[in-house]
C-alpha cells in the first residue's frame, strides 16, 4: 500500500491538501485519522492518493475531527466533486 507523502500533495485538490498539511501540522497519521472518523485505514489512504472520492458524510466527520468549518468544507468538497 502506497502513502501519501508531504511532497507529492501540491497536485491535489484543495480539500485534500487541507487534510494533509492539518495532520502534518499537529503531528497525527492517517491512521490516527481513519479511527477517528471510523473509516478503514485503506479507504482514507485512496482517498488521499486520488482512487477514491470523499464522501459528504466522511468530510464532515473529518472536518469536525481536524477542526475545520464543516459547512465550509463540505461546500469546498462539493465544488471539487463538479469539477472532475
Amino acid at each position: 500500500m502506497s502513502t501519501i507523502r508531504f511532497q507529492t500533495v501540491t497536485d491535489r485538490p484543495s480539500h485534500i491538501q487541507r487534510i494533509v498539511y492539518k495532520l502534518f501540522e499537529i503531528g497525527k497519521t492517517q491512521a490516527w485519522l481513519a479511527r477517528q472518523v471510523k473509516i478503514a485505514p485503506r479507504y482514507l489512504n485512496d482517498m488521499l492518493l486520488g482512487r477514491r472520492s470523499l464522501t459528504l458524510p466522511v468530510a464532515y466527520r473529518i472536518a469536525l475531527t481536524l477542526s475545520f468549518d464543516p459547512e465550509a468544507y463540505i461546500k469546498e468538497v462539493k465544488e471539487a466533486s463538479q469539477k472532475k
